[in-house]
């Protein structure tokens, strides 16, 4: 029996490597998608407009919003889901895009916006509603003005038991 020389077992720890790495690569991969499907977007309703409303309710998640996204659609938006009703305030970190952004209580009605709020240096500006709110929705500047959302109004929605 003889004993395998250095560059036979240099070559089968590299092929082992190669495997494992392989298998890391496809786990993240099934990993990713997951996490896209579990962040389907839900329809939401409010004055004249219906968004495809992407929706967050971790504390990482609320956190971040939308920052470091280079786009949004008209038709797309993000909608905060808050675990309690209170005056949550907002700001333009790390965002490379203007928003409209809307404060909801938990009735869904429209309690405060801010229109074309822009990208900010620091210190970043804050903007908070006068009210408690449940909700806050993003979405692409001139959204509010496009499709006559005005304080009062009622948004529409339906929130699944399962959503992230």
């Amino acid at each position: 029996m003889s004993i395998p020389s250095t560059a036979v077992v240099l070559r089968r720890c590299i092929k082992w490597l190669i495997v494992a790495c392989v298998l890391g690569l496809i786990c993240y991969g099934v990993f990713v998608a997951v996490q896209q499907l579990m962040r389907r977007p839900i329809s939401l309703s409010v004055g004249r407009a219906t968004l495809a409303a992407e929706v967050v309710q971790k504390p990482a998640d609320l956190k971040k919003g939308l920052a470091g996204r280079k786009k949004l659609e008209s038709q797309q938006a993000m909608l905060f889901v808050f675990p309690q009703d209170k005056r949550w305030m907002i700001w333009m970190k790390g965002m490379d895009i203007p928003l409209d952004i809307l404060w909801l209580d938990a009735n869904k009605k429209v309690i405060h916006i801010e229109t074309d709020v822009q990208p900010d240096g620091e210190p970043h500006k804050e903007y908070q509603p006068d009210k408690p709110a449940r909700y806050v929705v993003e979405a692409a500047a001139g959204v509010v003005k496009r499709y006559g959302i005005r304080v009062g109004q009622s948004a529409t929605f339906e929130l699944s038991e399962a959503a992230p």
